[in-house]
């Protein structure tokens, strides 16, 4: 499985999230939030988030949903790739192949795949409905916490550390994501 790198995503996104019950309790935020960032970037995730980008490729506007964290279909143009450490379905090669696209992945004690800006290393794939090229991108998903469990309570964020466009062989790439 080889990953090529066609360019490093550094134009503008814009994030729209929209508050959970457990936002607007905890007054974490309790109305929309639309974020105009450049990666890397951590955000409270809400119930539900898009992420709004141009294709680097064909200039159309591409729409990346929170969705995308429920499990792959081959209809979607969008998935969860999941967590970028071995021992899940994906082998020590697969894994190598996001070190050479992704530069700020490390390796803990754990053997575990982490991010430069903290967390186990996540990635989702975008395919753009217009022109097809391929995007993957690195981000990790931090789950809230009761005040039970940390004082004060804490919200859902989402952080999304790099996003490149990319060539691959998509039909051995879903291959090894299978196992």
């Amino acid at each position: 499985m080889d990953i090529k790198l066609k360019k490093y995503y550094t134009s503008k996104l814009t994030i729209t999230a929209e508050p959970l019950e457990w936002d607007i309790k905890f007054d974490f935020f309790n109305k929309e939030k639309i974020y105009h960032i450049h990666l890397p970037f951590r955000f409270l995730r809400g119930g539900k988030f898009s992420i709004n980008c141009k294709c680097i490729s064909c200039e159309s506007q591409l729409i990346i949903e929170s969705s995308f964290l429920v499990p792959f279909e081959h209809k979607r143009t969008y998935f969860d790739v999941g967590i970028l450490s071995p021992g899940r379905k994906k082998s020590r090669e697969f894994i190598n192949v996001f070190f050479q696209v992704f530069k700020k992945l490390w390796v803990d004690e754990y053997e575990s795949t982490c991010l430069e800006g903290g967390g186990l290393a996540y990635s989702f794939y975008q395919k753009c409905p217009h022109c097809g090229a391929k995007y993957l991108a690195t981000y990790h998903d931090t789950h809230a916490q009761p005040p039970e469990r940390t004082n004060p309570a804490t919200p859902d964020e989402f952080y999304i550390e790099e996003m490149a466009w990319v060539e691959f062989d998509e039909e051995e790439f879903f291959r090894e994501i299978n196992g």
